[in-house]
């Protein structure tokens, strides 16, 4: 499978650190193996890794850009005037023209759609961004968002494992009677999963499954029992190991 750039880039920085690791880690190969994932583990925990960083990075810029001092998101909001100070700074300057303060720009429309300047209103207020959102920004972007990220790549193949197991089982029941119409027609092992990797667009992911079981018997020359108990590992579904488990059981038998 050609990686994508990210994948190269994720695997240049880090996959030469968790090389060695990441491939004695027989559960990720399975898990990789049965989500029809076709990298490296080590390339997977990498790019899983440099996705987060890449998400806290971002995050740190919208904190950095929210916190910044007179220019900053929180900084222009509290600078703004609270609505509910207009009305009655517009009355104060109705009955105080003389104390209005022409070089303070301070100014409301009022009901009558009237823009009113009212400059050293006593009344005049800004809003305010409550402590209690400050520290929940802090929070949702400096630790919450990261973790959630975090575990979103690195649970992207469980994800796609369990999506396919769905779509396995699915069409495991067309693939029973075909299988079992194939043979009845006294067609070979090797021919039924040939024909049903043909047939993609019938029997859906479990054509992938047929593929490689086939691929493994002519191009690498293993023989059908060896070839289902390899499919066996790679199923992502219970019910199609439970398949191709019998299917080895009446091999053997």
């Amino acid at each position: 499978m050609t990686l994508s750039g990210w994948q190269r880039f994720s695997n240049i920085i880090l996959g030469r650190f968790m090389r060695k690791k990441a491939r004695e880690d027989g559960d990720m190969k399975q898990l990789l193996s049965q989500a029809n994932i076709r990298i490296m583990p080590e390339v997977y925990r990498a790019s899983s890794i440099m996705s987060t960083v890449a998400t806290f990075v971002i995050c740190i810029v919208i904190l950095v850009l929210a916190f910044f001092p007179l220019i900053g998101g929180i900084a222009i909001y509290e600078n703004q005037q609270n609505e509910e100070t207009v009305i009655p700074c517009i009355e104060w300057a109705f009955w105080n023209e003389d104390l209005v303060d022409s070089t303070i720009k301070w100014s409301g429309e009022g009901p009558d759609g009237e823009t009113v300047a009212y400059g050293a209103c006593p009344e005049y207020e800004t809003k305010v961004f409550k402590g209690s959102w400050k520290t929940g920004l802090v929070l949702g972007c400096g630790l919450l968002v990261p973790f959630m990220a975090y575990r979103h790549f690195m649970n992207s193949a469980l994800r796609e494992k369990n999506r396919r197991g769905y779509e396995l089982e699915k069409f495991l029941p067309y693939v029973a009677s075909y299988t079992a119409a194939m043979a009845a027609a006294n067609s070979t092992p090797d021919k039924i999963f040939k024909s049903l990797a043909q047939n993609e667009h019938i029997y859906g992911d479990i054509a992938y499954d047929s593929s490689m079981i086939y691929r493994d018997i002519q191009l690498l020359g293993m023989d059908l029992v060896t070839a289902l108990k390899l499919a066996v590992t790679r199923a992502a579904s219970p019910w199609v190991t439970e398949f191709f488990q019998g299917m080895v059981g009446t091999l053997t038998s």
